[in-house]
C-alpha cells in the first residue's frame, strides 16, 4: 500500500529498487503472511480513512517480552527477524506472522475509525473485527467459534470478488418453530 503511494521503496538483496509488479507477485502468491484478497480489503478500508492493524500482531514492539533491543548492530544477528536494522531493535514479528493461520476463518484486521488522536502505543478497542471470506459462507458452527474469540468486538467478514471490496456481517435471527 505504501509503494502504491510511493511513500515507501523496497530493495533488493543488491541494493535495486523492487517494482510494483514484482511486489504484486509476492502479494499474489499469499506466502507473507498476506493474500490478494486480503490486500484489496486492506487497501479500501485505508483509502476510506479507517485504521487498520493487522490481528493479534501488537502495533508497536515497545514494552513488549518478547522484544530484545541491541546496542549495536554489529551485535544483531543477521536473520530474517529482524525488524528494524537502523534501530537496531531484533523481535518476534517474523514468528507471529508466520504463526497466523491464513488458510482458516479467522479474524485477519482490527479496524478503527479515522482518528487524528490514534496511538500506536495505546490504540484501545478497535471499532470492528474483520475476517476474510474465502469460497463459501461459514456454517453455524463456523460463526460462533470465531464470535467467541472476539471478545465482544464486533466482527465483520470481507468478500473480494473480481476487485469489488464487499463487507457484510450476521445478526442473530431465530426463527420461530412452526407447528
Amino acid at each position: 500500500f505504501l509503494a502504491e503511494r510511493g511513500a515507501l521503496i523496497f530493495l533488493d538483496d543488491e541494493g535495486g529498487t523492487i517494482g510494483m509488479e514484482e511486489i504484486y507477485g509476492k502479494i499474489a502468491g499469499g506466502k507473507y503472511g498476506c493474500s490478494w484478497d486480503a490486500f484489496q480489503a486492506y487497501k479500501h478500508l485505508k483509502l476510506l480513512g479507517y485504521i487498520i492493524g493487522r490481528y493479534a500482531v501488537p502495533w508497536t514492539m515497545k514494552n513488549n517480552p518478547t522484544c530484545e533491543t541491541t546496542d549495536s548492530l554489529e551485535r544483531m544477528p543477521d536473520t530474517d527477524q529482524s525488524f528494524n536494522r537502523a534501530d537496531g531493535v531484533h523481535n518476534g514479528i517474523t514468528k507471529l506472522l508466520k504463526e497466523m493461520h491464513i488458510d482458516g476463518l479467522h479474524p485477519s484486521f482490527e479496524v478503527y475509525l479515522p482518528n487524528s488522536k490514534f496511538r500506536k502505543s495505546s490504540p484501545g478497542a478497535p471499532c470492528f473485527l474483520l475476517s476474510m471470506l474465502r469460497d463459501k459462507p461459514p456454517s453455524r458452527d463456523e460463526l460462533e467459534t470465531i464470535e467467541s474469540k472476539c471478545d465482544g468486538i464486533p466482527l465483520k467478514f470481507c468478500q473480494v470478488d473480481n476487485g469489488r471490496v464487499s463487507f457484510l456481517s450476521f445478526d442473530k435471527v431465530r426463527l420461530p418453530s412452526l407447528p
